[in-house]
């Protein structure tokens, strides 16, 4: 649980970022990006400055690629199981 929020703050961050920084806006970087491009600073300077980071924090990282990533098996986005009529 505690490796959730910590994802949910690093994603507050930078939602935040994104909202005060205005090359950010103009790359339109996503702020889920931005979020993981600080939280891969903040994990890579504890560890060269070895700072030990607590277990719990990155426990359930590992299983999330598994239930965030949406599959999209032809190519095709679907709208209610059928054909986007957008598309």
């Amino acid at each position: 649980m505690l490796s959730f929020v910590c994802l949910a703050v690093l994603l507050g961050l930078g939602y935040w970022l994104r909202r005060k920084i205005v090359l950010l806006q103009r790359l339109y970087l996503p702020a889920s990006v931005i979020a993981g491009l600080l939280g891969l600073i903040i994990i890579h300077s504890c560890l060269t400055v070895k700072i030990p980071l607590p277990a719990e924090w990155t426990a359930g990282w590992s299983k999330m690629p598994g239930i965030l990533t949406l599959a999209v098996p032809d190519g095709k986005a679907r709208y209610y199981g059928q054909d986007n009529p957008l598309l």
